[in-house]
């Protein structure tokens, strides 16, 4: 089958988005497809391993002309918050009776209004357009958008579950770790998961230790940096910077509680990394997370502000923590790359 991603965002820009539609497209690729990725992020040549092809443009005109020569059997559009260049192509590909897929990566209510507005004028319900999420949570709200009625499929987020699991370690009375991997923006809400720390840290009895690692990096580094300054943090929360995945799984491996901070969290897929090594995890309810962890069994699920207080509960009880990770390693997440591809077939 020829199968065309259109895509704003992809490599070498870094993301979630990027990296799905980069190793769906490889995959899909190396199973037999002829796969190509139109996007108008600029970037150098395809390398000669790579098993599809990445065609690179400066302007929509161009991209519909591209997709018009390529002739694909199947469109599919993968769409975040703003991205006009997937949008208009998709409206495009279906108006010309292209089998056409979008796969929308992030949470859409917060512009459920203007969305509704926008997708009534392009008509969009009516369009011969397959609409998929990555998430339960994101696919109400883009049934929201479209009208109750218009089915919208889940196809979660890939990930190759076996390479981070490992065997149960013994957890220390005397310290615990708390993980977080995020990109340092103000959606994901970096200083409140500084804020749930110093909750955490106040609430435990001095003998045991806390520390926290926060992998990655963003425009809101140096608020952080200044925060711990202000709060006299910088001796036991660590900002290493970007860690790739050997290094996330190392730092997954010797955690005690994953933290995710983020409310506008679609998918969650640092969370998932962490589920898959059996690390409790504290979240937001409202997100994604929540199709793969289980309030009161993998993790905690918070609402509105109690972040800091289900932060300090695991950082103080080193039985509920080890329950957890007990059942989380008995139950693995039903996710992984098998999951995610049949799921795509469906759609």
């Amino acid at each position: 089958m020829r199968i065309t991603h259109i895509t704003d965002c992809y490599a070498p820009r870094v993301g979630g988005i990027e990296l799905q539609v980069q190793q769906l497209a490889r995959r899909q690729a190396l199973a037999g497809h002829d796969v190509h990725v139109v996007t108008t992020t600029a970037g150098g040549p395809t390398t000669d391993d790579e098993p599809l092809s990445v065609v690179r443009l400066p302007s929509l005109r161009r991209v519909v002309d591209a997709v018009r020569r390529i002739d694909p059997d199947v469109v599919h559009a993968h769409a975040s918050v703003l991205s006009p260049l997937s949008a208009a192509a998709a409206v495009a590909a279906a108006r010309a009776l292209r089998p056409t897929l979008v796969t929308v990566h992030s949470l859409w209510a917060y512009l459920s209004r203007p969305y509704r507005l926008a997708a009534a004028a392009a008509g969009l319900s009516g369009l011969p357009i397959e609409w998929a999420a990555v998430s339960s949570t994101a696919a109400r709200q883009v049934r929201h958008v479209l009208g109750s009625s218009r089915q919208v499929a889940v196809i979660p987020n890939g990930i190759d579950t076996g390479y981070w699991h490992h065997g149960s370690r013994s957890a220390d009375s005397h310290e615990v770790v708390v993980a977080a991997v995020m990109r340092l923006a103000a959606r994901k809400r970096p200083l409140a998961l500084l804020a749930a720390l110093r909750q955490a840290r106040a609430a435990l009895p001095p003998q045991v230790r806390l520390r926290a690692v926060i992998l990655g990096d963003g425009p809101q580094r140096g608020l952080m940096k200044g925060y711990l300054a202000a709060h006299r943090m910088r001796d036991w929360v660590l900002m290493p910077g970007v860690g790739g995945p050997e290094q996330v799984r190392r730092l997954l491996a010797e955690a005690d509680v994953f933290i995710a901070a983020a409310r506008l969290e679609s998918f969650g897929l640092a969370a998932l990394e962490a589920r898959c090594a059996s690390v409790p995890i504290v979240a937001h309810a409202g997100t994604g997370i929540a199709d793969f962890v289980r309030h009161g069994r993998d993790g905690l699920l918070v609402t509105e502000d109690g972040l800091g207080t289900a932060l300090c509960h695991l950082t103080s009880s080193l039985d509920a923590r080890a329950a957890m990770a007990a059942l989380s390693r008995s139950n693995p997440p039903a996710l992984g790359w098998p999951v995610t591809l049949a799921a795509v077939d469906d759609a």
